[in-house]
């Protein structure tokens, strides 16, 4: 299961947060489902976050999209200026050990993130070449799943 979403996107919070759980306890964490997530940002606080996101790997790279995605409203508006949208970064990613440092680093400018910043946008390409023009959206072994995704939607095109 591959999915495209922007951290920004109320919607794609809304699949982390109420369905995905069940997804996992159910199918990937039983290894009946592979599960890929894809950038494919909405605006600059979403890119933001998926550069900061992107500075870690494995288990903690899901644990800070989560914690990004569960607290969304506190960080995607009312931010102005990079340096406030780093302080909501900071006050919900610090209980991973993230600094405001950290932050700063994973998301200025510079020639190491340049490339990072390339590689989400090339995310982004690769999903409008597959037809993806909202968010969330799903492929399943290469097939894009209309409709609410879910555990028994899943189910259903799985068994």
């Amino acid at each position: 299961l591959i999915e495209y979403a922007s951290l920004s996107c109320v919607h794609c919070a809304n699949f982390h947060n109420d369905r995905l759980p069940k997804i996992k306890e159910n199918l990937i964490n039983t290894g009946k489902l592979k599960y890929i997530y894809k950038d494919f940002r909405l605006d600059l606080p979403a890119m933001l976050a998926a550069m900061v996101a992107h500075c870690y790997q494995g288990d903690q790279y899901y644990a800070i999209l989560n914690t990004l995605f569960k607290n969304q409203k506190k960080w995607v508006s009312g931010s102005k200026n990079k340096k406030e949208l780093y302080n909501k970064f900071y006050k919900i990613l610090k209980q991973h050990g993230i600094t405001l440092e950290n932050i700063s680093i994973c998301a200025d400018d510079s020639d190491k993130n340049k490339q990072k910043w390339e590689t989400i946008l090339a995310s982004r390409l690769e999903g409008q070449k597959l037809g993806v023009n909202s968010t969330p959206s799903f492929f399943l072994n290469g097939i894009k799943l209309d409709g609410l995704v879910d555990l028994e939607m899943l189910l259903k095109h799985i068994y």
